[in-house]
């Protein structure tokens, strides 16, 4: 069996533990009675079947440079996805979301105190996950969770603001995302005790997080085939940072998207005439841009880690988001046909 080989058939055998993990983790249908039967199944209606499990896939990767006890480090991966599930179940509250994952919310199925509060109830059981993990573990765990919720009310606060600094907006990815991604890669270092790595491995998951957040931002913006309506942040109203880049090189396209944003929720035709306009004035290129300098900022931290098995594949990783944002964005796609109205 060849290197690649091998390294898939561990990941896969790896995830597999997770994904017991996470069904042992939230109670099934029939296991549980009672006014607590409608928590566990808004929080499995969310986390089964999940998404592409991505935080686990990193901790796999840090913890193969960790060289970490693979039973903590199942442990790990599955409190992170936990940590994102119940994220996921606050957030659809928050903004009213109405479809996840192709199907519909918890809170449009169970109702949004039933979603908060299974978002409540995933959260502890991430953290109990952790309880007998080293201490520092568990404690990053809860810093983790304070940073995303501190960060989760400044995105709600930006809602509909056209001037928001692009400063603003990564210190918000920062804090949604990457301190997540961070969580992954620092809580393999100190499941073996190196605190040196694991502030390096932080600074990487922090960057590789705000990739991340970055490529989502450029795919709304470029992608009409990803299963989401293209533009759904103006839409929304949500400050992207392909419109904050573009709106720094158009003054008059900022102001635009001001007025229209000030009236509410802008029809399909407008979307989409100012969704072209933000392209015109440069947005997915300065995306694609801060795109490269979080990929090389992640390189830098993981330093001669990047050579290593594990910090190999999140390179591979980062590498991937590059290119299929730089395939979406160049050639420019066109623009819907109701642009032209």
């Amino acid at each position: 069996m060849n290197y690649a080989n091998g390294m898939e058939s561990t990941l896969h055998a790896f995830l597999a533990r997770v994904e017991a993990t996470l069904e042992e983790a939230l109670p099934s249908e029939g296991r549980t009675d009672g006014p607590s039967a409608v928590l566990d199944a808004a929080a499995r209606h969310l986390a089964f079947p999940g998404g592409k499990r991505g935080r686990p896939l990193l901790t796999f990767h840090f913890g193969r440079l960790a060289g970490a006890d693979e039973a903590r480090l199942v442990q790990l991966a599955a409190s992170a996805e936990l940590v994102h599930t119940a994220s996921l179940l606050h957030d659809d509250v928050v903004d009213d979301g109405t479809l996840r994952r192709g199907k519909p919310t918890a809170n449009v199925v169970f109702g949004n105190v039933a979603a908060v509060l299974a978002g409540d109830l995933v959260l502890a059981t991430a953290l109990e996950l952790l309880e007998r993990h080293p201490p520092a573990v568990p404690a990053l765990a809860v810093r983790t969770v304070a940073e995303m919720t501190r960060a989760t009310i400044a995105e709600v606060r930006a809602r509909g603001d056209a001037q928001l600094p692009l400063e603003a907006w990564h210190a918000i990815a920062v804090g949604k995302t990457g301190v997540l991604f961070a969580l992954c890669g620092a809580g393999a270092a100190l499941l073996v005790g190196d605190e040196a790595a694991a502030a390096r491995w932080a600074e990487a998951g922090r960057h590789l997080g705000v990739l991340f957040q970055l490529a989502d931002d450029l795919s709304d913006l470029t992608d009409g085939a990803g299963g989401k309506d293209r533009f759904a942040d103006l839409k929304n109203r949500n400050p992207s940072h392909p419109m904050l880049a573009a709106f720094e090189r158009s003054p008059s396209l900022q102001r635009a998207v001001r007025r229209e944003w000030a009236k509410g929720t802008p029809d399909a035709a407008t979307v989409a005439r100012l969704g072209a306009e933000v392209l015109a004035a440069g947005g997915a290129e300065a995306t694609l841009a801060a795109m490269r300098q979080a990929e090389r900022s992640m390189r830098a931290a993981l330093g001669a880690d990047a050579a290593r098995p594990g910090g190999l594949e999140l390179v591979g990783f980062a590498e991937q988001l590059l290119a299929r944002a730089e395939a979406l964005a160049s050639p420019t796609p066109e623009v819907p046909a109701a642009a032209a109205g």
